[in-house]
């Protein structure tokens, strides 16, 4: 086979790759979107950056492999590479992925839950005490003394 043959299958080979790759920051979008729920203008601005985000990849990619020249196979195989990546892995992705992470962070969600308790409660049994009182007034003394 002719080297040109050979590049050629190596910008088909990269496109799908890279359409796949798109397809995977969509997912990482696609999970944050599940976890924490956002209004339909942030989801839409969320979305325009993640298209503009592909845009600059498309172009790069063009780019470095053929001048910039944009030809309608390359783009063929970005989506394609991007939509089987979707049908085949991507929703099997976002299952897999969602149930732990929100396993996560409910318990974390528990444990800083806690932790504001304690804190709150030493707060309050500082005041309470008076100690905490007799810091503030000893340290605004000092800082007036200085003036």
């Amino acid at each position: 086979m002719s080297d040109e043959v050979i590049y050629e299958g190596y910008i088909i080979a990269h496109a799908f790759l890279l359409g796949v790759m798109c397809g995977i920051v969509y997912d990482v979008l696609r999970i944050f979107r599940r976890i924490i729920k956002r209004g339909k203008i942030r989801a839409a601005f969320e979305d325009i950056l993640f298209w503009i985000f592909n845009s600059a990849a498309t172009f790069v990619f063009l780019y470095h492999v053929n001048g910039g020249v944009v030809r309608a196979y390359i783009i063929f195989f970005i989506i394609l590479g991007m939509g089987l990546y979707e049908i085949t892995i991507g929703n099997l992705v976002i299952k897999i992925v969602i149930k732990p992470l929100k396993f996560f962070l409910k318990i974390i969600g528990k444990l800083l839950k806690k932790i504001k308790k304690t804190f709150i409660m030493v707060l309050s049994i500082c005041k309470l005490s008076g100690r905490g009182v007799g810091f503030e007034n000893r340290l605004y003394r000092k800082k007036t003394k200085k003036n």
